[in-house]
């Protein structure tokens, strides 16, 4: 879980907001149910780690979907636009960068 416990510290290392979103039912095309990669006894071990890893100051979600689920994107972007309510984000029309 090398790669785990990386992008756990890459994300704290983060200069601004970071909210990890965890898909507890795949985060790979090819891992759901019936395809070539499932293995939920691999993602078990995944999600384990992660939430080992994730911590404060990083914010951490599980979501019960999977990564390519229109779930999935409806909470990152919750999440984004809270950011954008709160001030945390600014967005600023007509500007790109």
């Amino acid at each position: 879980m090398a790669l785990i416990r990386d992008i756990g510290a890459r994300l704290a290392g983060a200069k601004g907001p970071v909210h990890f979103v965890m898909p507890l039912q795949g985060i790979e095309a090819w891992d759901r149910p019936g395809e070539a990669f499932h293995d939920p006894e691999a993602l078990r071990a995944v999600i384990t780690e992660v939430r080992a890893v994730i911590r404060p100051p990083v914010s951490l979600s599980e979501i019960d979907a999977h990564i390519n689920d229109d779930a999935f994107c409806q909470r990152v972007l919750e999440i984004f636009d809270g950011w954008i309510a709160d001030g945390t984000l600014s967005v600023q029309p007509g500007r790109q960068g």
